[in-house]
């Protein structure tokens, strides 16, 4: 059966891998070793549609050089709208030999990026999606601790404000007994 760090079909959109791969047959050979290995991935057909799948979810993203250099903006802005806990994986399947500088200064711009050259062996490709989507398991377990620590104060709060209330009514009470006293 599936390890805990591969993925079990049918989960939440924010644990698969969303592929943008250079050719329909990269993209078929990707999912095939992925799906074999219980990890839940999905084509996107561009990199607008990449983008729209990432406000769903992901546990990664899997995309050519040739993709992320064609149409870089939405991936950054999306990449700049992430909440605090949030650094999405991005595992970028790079030309063999190719040293491109615009492809530097994206990964630079982009962030938690790892770069593969093609062809890439089946056992690379496994363990670096793996490791993407653990580093990805630990920041979703940190969104779970900030939405514990917000519920907490959150409470604390209420409790505060409750107390503080009936303080208030309390002395009130209080001065209201005193002037019927006198």
């Amino acid at each position: 059966g599936p390890s805990g760090t591969e993925i079990e079909r049918g989960r939440a959109p924010e644990h698969r891998v969303l592929l943008l791969p250079p050719t329909r047959r990269d993209a078929q050979a990707i999912r095939d070793v992925l799906d074999g290995n219980g990890i839940e991935c999905e084509r996107c057909e561009g990199m607008p549609a990449l983008c729209s799948q990432l406000s769903e979810g992901a546990g990664a993203v899997l995309v050519s050089e040739e993709a992320l250099a064609a149409e870089p903006e939405c991936l950054l802005r999306w990449l700049g709208t992430q909440p605090v806990w949030s650094d999405v994986p991005i595992i970028v399947l790079s030309r063999s030999g190719s040293e491109s500088q615009k492809l530097t200064r994206l990964l630079d711009q982009a962030g938690n990026v790892s770069v593969v050259e093609r062809p890439v062996r089946v056992s690379t490709l496994l363990s670096v999606v793996r490791v993407a989507l653990r580093g990805r398991a630990r920041q979703y377990e940190v969104r779970e601790y900030l939405k514990q620590i917000q519920t907490v104060q959150a409470e604390r709060t209420a409790l505060w404000e409750s107390e503080r209330a009936a303080r208030a009514e309390a002395e009130r009470a209080g001065r209201m007994k005193d002037e019927f006293l006198a």
